[in-house]
């Protein structure tokens, strides 16, 4: 009797937990949410997200709060590191960047992997970044995509950078990311992100 119960209650937890899922979807209906869910997350030009950065290269490695800001063109990005161990404040938008550390030094750029590069002796790629970080592709130009089981892209690949996109929440009705990782050759990004604000 004792067994019956139990394989009862194992079998209901499982059709409970397959109800929560939802139906599986067929390949067709997964690139249609795709191609719906991108057009509508390319369509928002202004949000807002909180969370932690974490920047590995062979030599060192670096953990972040991360406050960024997105206002069309125009972002303005906020990393602090733990413990009053300095912090950037990085502001941007077409044809300009300038990036002000907590000692006091601003320096002024072009474009933001120019002048990271210079500053770091490494690049983040923000001008598509802040496409990946909504789990879309940067647009008009090619990349490898791997859709999950919800129509949403489990792993991309772009401008020689590989996407890793491990976990999404749900912010203001759209499915946004909040843990991926990226990497490059030596360098590797995690982000994690805690709070949406479109």
């Amino acid at each position: 009797m004792f067994k019956q119960f139990t394989l009862i209650t194992l079998l209901a937890a499982l059709l409970a937990a397959c109800a929560a899922r939802g139906p599986m979807l067929t390949e067709a209906e997964r690139e249609a949410v795709w191609e719906q869910h991108q057009a509508t997350l390319l369509a928002v030009d202004a949000w807002e997200l909180r969370g932690k950065l974490g920047i590995r290269t062979p030599e060192k490695g670096w953990n972040l709060s991360m406050n960024w800001e997105q206002q069309q063109d125009t972002y303005e990005i906020q990393a602090i590191a733990p413990l009053g161990q300095g912090s950037a404040h990085i502001t941007g938008h077409p044809g300009y960047v300038g990036l002000r550390t907590s000692d006091g030094v601003t320096t002024r750029a072009a474009d933001p992997e120019t002048l990271l590069a210079e500053r770091m002796g490494w690049s983040l790629p923000i001008s598509q970044l802040h496409y990946w970080i909504r789990g879309i592709p940067a647009p008009d130009t090619h990349y490898l995509g791997e859709l999950n089981e919800q129509g949403l892209l489990s792993e991309l690949e772009q401008h020689g950078w590989q996407i890793q996109y491990e976990r999404y929440g749900s912010f203001d009705g759209l499915s946004l990311p909040t843990r991926l990782e990226l990497a490059q050759n030596e360098l590797n990004l995690r982000i994690i992100i805690r709070q949406w604000d479109l």
